[in-house]
């Protein structure tokens, strides 16, 4: 038999805590929202992905690895921050060339820095994982996508991910 008890305000004596009985659960989704404290994870989203073919490029300007390397999430809070995680498991520069990588959100890079993740090799292909980390604030509650685009800082080519290695992508909303 179950009851409904309505209160505005739920304390415990000084030294005490709230405790939920053992094998009993306390479900603070089921009929409405919470508010999470400032810190909390409010969702983790994660992707990994790996193909055959390795995606390179020799342009001067960032291009984007393309749909495969995105991943999206819908934030609860306008609010929240977005941390951004990303681990290209074997990228490689070919001779005297600079590989440059930036985060996206929404298809715009979110660093304008010179060198936001740099990776150069000046002797001959240089395999290396790459890991690039970013974050901001969500900014609304529809979907955004988040991604990763590259370019060449020299004369040659550029990998931002060699062909069977892994791609790992992780969104963490966390609360303000």
């Amino acid at each position: 038999r179950m009851s409904t008890l309505e209160l505005k305000e739920l304390s415990h004596p000084s030294g005490e805590v709230i405790k939920i009985a053992a094998g009993k659960t306390l479900d603070l989704h089921a009929q409405g929202t919470t508010k999470m404290p400032a810190g909390s994870v409010i969702q983790v989203i994660t992707k990994t992905h790996s193909q055959n073919a390795a995606v390179s490029t020799t342009a001067s300007t960032y291009q984007a690895m393309g749909s495969a390397f995105e991943l999206a999430i819908t934030p609860k809070y306008a609010n929240s921050i977005i941390v951004v995680e990303v681990d290209s498991g074997m990228a490689y520069a070919t001779s005297n060339s600079g590989l440059l990588m930036n985060i996206t959100k929404a298809g715009s890079v979110m660093y304008s820095d010179t060198y936001p993740f740099y990776h150069r090799d000046t002797s001959g292909n240089l395999y290396s994982p790459v890991h690039l980390t970013a974050q901001g604030v969500a900014g609304g509650t529809s979907a955004i996508t988040f991604g990763v685009s590259f370019y060449c800082d020299g004369s040659g080519t550029v990998y931002a991910y060699h062909g069977t290695s892994s791609y790992n992508i992780k969104l963490t909303e966390i609360a303000q």
